[in-house]
């Protein structure tokens, strides 16, 4: 049955839903490259071979609608708070640093819906406003996210800039983000976020 051979995807489905459902700073929430993402999995699921007589000629509206509850209802039972992994997508590491963000007492959010102008996450928390700038790398960051996050605070008029990766940071990025009082950060740093910014 279609339900039974979806069971061992919805939780790789409920932590993209996480990832790809957005809201922009006005509070609406945009389904589309989660919608976009349903549809290609269906695709590569090749899910009408594994259906029974009942499910045979449905349109594909009904099997996105099993799936969403799937993963609905797997969400409501299951944590699905995202974890740091190397192989996940850029969009994904977004997410986990504005969720350990959010675990941490900040407002946090991403800002794919809204175009992010060299800023991927929003944090707010009282009368700060952090623009950070995302780095998912296999080498040292270099003095161009820097540049983005200086130019990306006066855009979201933000009161502090910070680049956040996985990786370590190139002499020169250090010496342009000194000048410019630009936190780098690894994303092990967030938690403490607030004392560092305090110090």
């Amino acid at each position: 049955m279609f339900l039974d051979e979806l069971e061992k995807y919805v939780p790789i489905l409920a932590r993209k839903r996480k990832a790809l459902v957005t809201i922009d700073d006005y509070g609406y929430t945009f389904y589309d490259k989660w919608d976009a993402e349903k549809k290609s999995f269906l695709k590569k699921f090749n899910y009408y071979p594994r259906v029974t007589d009942c499910y045979k000629g449905l349109p594909d509206d009904v099997y996105l609608m099993h799936l969403d509850y799937a993963v609905k209802e797997y969400t409501k039972e299951n944590d699905v708070s995202m974890a740091w992994s190397a192989s996940m997508s850029p969009i994904e590491y977004e997410m986990l640093c504005a969720e350990i963000l959010n675990d941490n007492g900040w407002k946090a959010r991403t800002t794919s819906a809204s175009g992010d102008q060299g800023v991927d996450v929003i944090a707010e928390n009282g009368d700060v406003c952090v623009a950070i700038q995302c780095k998912l790398y296999t080498s040292p960051v270099g003095n161009k996210a820097v540049q983005e996050v200086i130019a990306g605070m006066t855009y979201w008029g933000a009161t502090v800039g910070a680049v956040v990766t996985n990786a370590q940071y190139t002499r020169s990025a250090r010496e342009l983000a000194k000048v410019h009082d630009i936190y780098l950060l690894h994303h092990d740093d967030l938690p403490e976020l607030t004392s560092i910014l305090d110090k």
